[in-house]
């Protein structure tokens, strides 16, 4: 991403800097080397829905990961050359039971509202962001913690 976003952080940072592939994305997470607060969250998979980009995360602790996109703390922008947006994220959580499989919107206070049958053992708890992005053809996908984080995500 060629931005003013971009720029200014990686012009007024030594960043520290890891990179992932992941199928066909290569993720990027740098922070600022001198940082003490703990990464809040890692990409684990990335997948193209319906015309969004839907970003599998894992993460110590859900609730601060949610807490801070409540409070709008995650900067994101989209670039295509000159083509710069902000899109929106929103944070989902995918439920796998014995007998089913529910997947709900994280509601604002923060709580998962899907009910869940009384008889459900759950097999697995996911949580991932959405945004509606499509990557390729040179569009790239960002999202920035000021003044910390930094992950940068694009289709190879």
């Amino acid at each position: 991403m060629k931005t003013l976003f971009l720029s200014t952080l990686i012009t007024l940072f030594i960043l520290c800097s890891g990179y992932a592939q992941i199928g066909n994305y290569r993720v990027e997470e740098m922070n600022i080397s001198e940082t003490t607060s703990a990464k809040p969250f890692t990409i684990t998979n990335i997948q193209q829905q319906s015309g969004e980009l839907w970003l599998w995360i894992s993460a110590g602790n859900i609730s601060n990961v949610a807490g801070l996109l409540s409070r709008g703390a995650f900067e994101t922008q989209s670039s295509l050359g000159e083509d710069i947006s902000t899109p929106a994220l929103s944070l989902w959580k995918r439920v796998s039971c014995t007998d089913a499989e529910k997947i709900k919107k994280w509601s604002s206070d923060l709580r998962y509202s899907a009910s869940l049958s009384a008889d459900c053992t759950v097999t697995s708890t996911q949580y991932y962001f959405r945004t509606p992005v499509i990557l390729g053809n040179g569009r790239d996908f960002g999202i920035g913690l000021s003044p910390d984080f930094l992950w940068l995500i694009e289709r190879r």
